[in-house]
């Protein structure tokens, strides 16, 4: 009973490693995760009011960026390097989604989060939810905030590259990123 039960262990061991196709470290900006471990799921609401959980992204690369939209640097300029990167890369929302998190849930509502992304790329998704929902998101992802003033929010600025089978592949400091840097990271992790 025991070897039935290795050999079947071992070939989904196996199949597992073949859908996961390998991402030259040398060929992207960020830093690869070897193995790449299964990204924490999440559900949140987008800013059509809408469910958005990570589950129903199977089969499309995502790139989460958390933020807020009264952000006057990084936030806007990460946004707006996003929407260079996906025509550079020749990308569509088809292939890969572009996931902006609030880490101001105050202030950054469904509709304000709409509004601010229609400015880099309506195709974007931006979600928000409540205190009890983010945070579990925030804790899973090792995202660092500090909401000390409501006029500036201190936020950490990784962007977490996850591949359409759902799993963590690359992360990338956007701080310094560039555009091209982006777009060789959104590429290898949608398989392009």
């Amino acid at each position: 009973m025991l070897r039935p039960l290795a050999s079947a262990a071992l070939v989904g061991a196996l199949c597992a490693c073949a859908r996961t196709a390998p991402i030259d470290p040398h060929a992207v900006a960020g830093m690869v995760l070897q193995p790449p471990p299964p990204a924490a799921a999440f559900a949140l609401t987008d800013q059509h009011g809408r469910r958005f959980t990570l589950e129903a992204q199977r089969g499309h690369a995502v790139a989460v960026y958390f933020g807020y939209t009264h952000c006057t640097d990084m936030c806007p300029d990460t946004m707006a390097a996003f929407a260079k990167a996906l025509r550079r890369a020749h990308l569509s929302a088809r292939n890969v989604r572009i996931v902006f998190i609030t880490v101001d849930p105050r202030r950054d509502t469904p509709a304000a989060i709409g509004r601010w992304l229609d400015r880099f790329d309506p195709r974007f998704v931006g979600l928000t939810g409540t205190p009890e929902q983010l945070l579990p998101v925030y804790h899973a992802y090792h995202v660092f905030y500090k909401n000390d003033s409501p006029a500036s929010i201190e936020h950490g600025t990784t962007i977490f590259f996850i591949d359409p089978n759902g799993r963590l592949r690359i992360v990338l400091d956007a701080n310094g990123a560039s555009v091209d840097d982006l777009a060789r990271d959104l590429r290898a992790v949608a398989g392009a």
